[in-house]
């Protein structure tokens, strides 16, 4: 069996987002779709950790954290330059704004993001795969 780690929350239904995050061609995942005009839909089944760090896991910011993950998971594989991952910041923080997050946390998440400067969507980071 192989099998990655990591992950804590799984979609029950696909969720879709409409973004700003643009690509020159539709980028077709197992479990996440890019359209070229920023729609992104994430399907059922699709994995996630939530919110990383200190962050506590609350209605507010589970879907800019799984938007933000399909994002840099996408980047880490190559779809997408993982020298975008600014973008995928930018569109955390708005899906936050949209789902009601207070501007105070918006910007200590930000600030996170920063610190870690994309380390987490480079494809040097990507996940292990384990074998039992």
């Amino acid at each position: 069996m192989k099998y990655r780690k990591g992950f804590k929350y799984q979609l029950a239904e696909a969720e879709m987002f409409h973004t700003e995050f643009t690509a020159d061609k539709d980028i077709v995942t197992k479990f996440c779709t890019l359209f070229a005009d920023g729609i992104m839909v994430l399907q059922e089944g699709f994995a996630w950790d939530g919110p990383s760090g200190p962050v506590l896991d609350r209605k507010t910011n589970m879907k800019a954290s799984a938007l933000h993950d399909a994002l840099y998971r996408m980047m880490r594989r190559g779809d997408i330059d993982y020298r975008r991952w600014r973008e995928a910041d930018l569109e955390f923080a708005k899906q936050l704004k949209l789902d009601g997050a207070w501007s105070i946390t918006i910007w200590i998440d930000m600030k996170g993001l920063a610190i870690a400067n994309g380390a987490a969507a480079n494809p040097k980071n990507i996940a292990e795969i384990l074998e039992v």
